[in-house]
């Protein structure tokens, strides 16, 4: 898997056809392409995961709305970036979605909150 030129490896779960090449996911198939696309986007980009964001933001006690509403993207941004919906997961060779309007929560949350922070590994 490849995203903005940085490349990983997964061992992929599918149905695979050895007399045509076609290949099948489902169900948990593109649940764990779509995990270690976020870890590969995570690293990339530089960015907290879906997880972190959610951690925080429950720390701090601010609802998804509230944090939509605060940072920006709308009222549901908060709840899609948390659940990974709105992380579309480009194919081998596709290039990656041109970026839409949705919180992009960096490392600079942890200089703002951090108290957010404490007992991670990312304290600063």
């Amino acid at each position: 898997m490849t995203y903005k030129e940085e490349t990983t490896s997964l061992m992929q779960p599918g149905w695979y056809c050895t007399a045509c090449g076609e290949v099948v996911f489902v169900g948990e198939d593109l649940v764990v392409r779509q995990q270690a696309f976020t870890e590969l986007k995570v690293r990339v980009d530089d960015i907290l995961s879906p997880r972190e964001v959610e951690r925080i933001r429950k720390k701090l006690g601010v609802s998804q709305r509230a944090a939509g509403a605060l940072l920006g993207g709308g009222p549901r941004a908060f709840q899609k970036y948390e659940s990974g919906s709105d992380w579309h997961v480009p194919a081998d060779g596709e290039p990656p979605a041109p970026p839409r309007q949705r919180p992009r929560p960096s490392r600079g949350v942890a200089r703002c909150h951090p108290e957010a922070y404490q007992g991670t590994s990312d304290a600063v």
